[in-house]
C-alpha cells in the first residue's frame, strides 16, 4: 500500500509539470519513477499470479474484479513503457491516464 500511496503523490505532482518540455529534469526524473512503479506493480503482478493461480482455480488471480482491474493497469502501463517514444499515437496517452486507477487497489487490498 505504501507503494500505491507514493505512486498516488507522484502521479499529484506530474500535474504540476504537463508543460515541461522532454529534455527538463524533472521530465526526466518523472520517467524513471514511473519505470520504477511500473515495474513493482508488474513483480507484484506476477507475484499474486503464481501465488492464486491466473484463471483456472477458484479464488485465482483474475476471477477477482479488483485483481482484473489491477491486471488491466498493470498491462497496459507495461505496453504504454515498451511503446515510449516509438510510436506516438493519443490512444496510449489515454492508457496512460488509466494510472490514476491504481488508488483503487488499496480497496482490494486484505
Amino acid at each position: 500500500m505504501f507503494l500505491i500511496a507514493l505512486n498516488s503523490i507522484k502521479l499529484a505532482v506530474d500535474t504540476y509539470f504537463l508543460n515541461s518540455k522532454d529534455d527538463d529534469i524533472e521530465t526526466v526524473i518523472s520517467a524513471y519513477v514511473d519505470y520504477f512503479f511500473n515495474w513493482s506493480f508488474f513483480i507484484e503482478c506476477c507475484f499474486k499470479i503464481v501465488s492464486l493461480g491466473f484463471a483456472m482455480d477458484r479464488g485465482s488471480y483474475i476471477r477477482d474484479g479488483w485483481n482484473q482491474l489491477d491486471f488491466f493497469i498493470v498491462a497496459t502501463s507495461m505496453i504504454d513503457m515498451a511503446l515510449t517514444g516509438l510510436v506516438d499515437v493519443g490512444f496510449f496517452k489515454i492508457l496512460r491516464m488509466l494510472r490514476i486507477l491504481r488508488p483503487l487497489r488499496v480497496i482490494s487490498h486484505n
